[in-house]
């Protein structure tokens, strides 16, 4: 895969564009190759005492290779007069324009391509054991072995992050799955807890050259985290017209490391006002939560079917309401120092909140192939942040998204044929 990109800027007169127009051209190669197997061994065969008992089996070898290079100057077009000489974007080098395409590590003559090759291999596995004592009942437990490649970041403009490794996790989970009834009335719970080993984990930040005076980014895969947790789903419909019911998870996250070498020295977890807020090349980021890590998020619901005849159709009237918890959502940064007496990156913290829905269905309207929704999203009109740009300490710069307003609309389906 190939990429280009070019760039211009508002400085007065051509000359102001020609100075700081740029150029970057990305190539990037992926090759996976895997052998992977999976079976299931039902016990019953073997004794009937077992029967009912399974354990299901898997194996993964995977195979990586990656390949990139970029190639990124300034000024991307020649003004006609002068020396035709471009500056490399990522270590801020002079090289004649004829010579961009070659290696910065070209001795006379140099260029402004930097490349990065990566080659990772590892099993994924899985093994695990589940048992049905009774038709509405499944217990299960298993243990997952997972593997994510390396890759090149064609945005590098410092040479320590030309590349990163793979990540890999061990998940073991537990739990049960029914259905059954309270006095005469079904009800469905789903129970499931899980605890992770989360190593190498790959982590992006914004990344500056103080020597170029350049931006761009970067994706660390040093850090190690455990997160565990458990989610609930339950149902249950006390009348045949209502239905009620809800999902629910907790997460626990927490690095167990987070250091790395930084090409620029910068804030840490040891910065306080008492040290003049220091800043470190070799920073220690374990104080910081898991991004998009909510401890508590929940949704319950109820849908009512309203009475109506076979000829008019099915009319029913559902309502949700989500909640999320806050969440930490800057990679490298907590929104004020651990110390509490000023702000290191602003918006790393998004607020909790809390989406009210409803809608009212109308199946099969007059007998008919077709399908009516009436619905409205965010019915109270909840402003809510969902991303924060996270980079303000790198670039100067902060951007926060954020989730849709109050909506209202009508949904139309028609069936044809059977």
């Amino acid at each position: 895969m190939k990429d280009y990109f070019t760039s211009v800027c508002g400085k007065p007169g051509e000359a102001g564009a020609l100075a700081c127009a740029g150029f970057r051209e990305t190539a990037v190669t992926n090759e996976s190759k895997a052998l992977f197997a999976q079976a299931t061994l039902d016990f019953g065969a073997i004794s009937p005492v077992l029967d009912r008992l399974r354990l299901t089996a898997g194996y993964r070898y995977t195979w990586d290779k990656i390949d990139g290079s970029t190639i990124s100057y300034t000024p991307a077009i020649y003004s006609g007069t002068g020396a035709d000489n471009v500056r490399c974007l990522f270590d801020g080098g002079t090289v004649s324009r004829g010579n961009v395409g070659n290696l910065v590590s070209s001795g006379a003559d140099r260029g402004c391509r930097y490349e990065g090759h990566l080659k990772s291999k590892a099993p994924n596995w899985t093994i695990g054991l589940d048992y049905r004592p009774i038709d509405n009942l499944l217990i299960y437990a298993k243990v997952t072995r997972g593997y994510k490649a390396g890759g090149f970041n064609a945005f590098a403009v410092n040479s320590i992050y030309a590349q990163f490794g793979p990540e890999f996790v061990t998940d073991w989970e537990a739990g049960f799955k029914s259905d059954f009834k309270i006095v005469g009335r079904p009800v469905r719970l789903n129970v499931n807890g899980f605890n992770m080993d989360y190593s190498k984990i790959q982590r992006g930040l914004a990344d500056f050259n103080p020597t170029t005076n350049q931006q761009g980014a970067a994706t660390l895969s040093t850090a190690a985290a455990r997160i565990s947790g458990v989610e609930v789903e339950a149902m249950f419909k006390p009348f045949d017209v209502l239905e009620i019911g809800g999902n629910y998870s907790y997460t626990d996250a927490k690095y167990k490391s987070f250091t790395y070498q930084s090409a620029t020295a910068v804030w840490d977890c040891h910065s306080t006002a008492a040290n003049g807020y220091l800043k470190t090349m070799n920073p220690d980021l374990t104080c910081i939560p898991l991004q998009y890590m909510a401890p508590n998020i929940f949704s319950i619901y109820g849908r009512l079917a309203l009475p109506t005849s076979e000829d008019v159709g099915d009319i029913s009237l559902f309502v949700s309401y989500a909640w999320s918890d806050k969440r930490h959502q800057s990679g490298p940064a907590l929104e004020k120092f651990v110390d509490g007496s000023a702000t290191w990156e602003p918006g790393s913290d998004l607020a909790a909140y809390g989406l009210l829905s409803a809608s009212l269905d109308w199946k099969k309207a007059l007998g008919t192939d077709l399908d009516v929704s009436l619905f409205g999203t965010n019915l109270l009109n909840k402003k809510y942040a969902i991303s924060n740009s996270g980079v303000y300490n790198a670039i100067g710069n902060q951007t926060q998204i954020f989730g849709e307003p109050r909506m209202y609309g009508i949904r139309l389906r028609y069936s044809f044929g059977n």
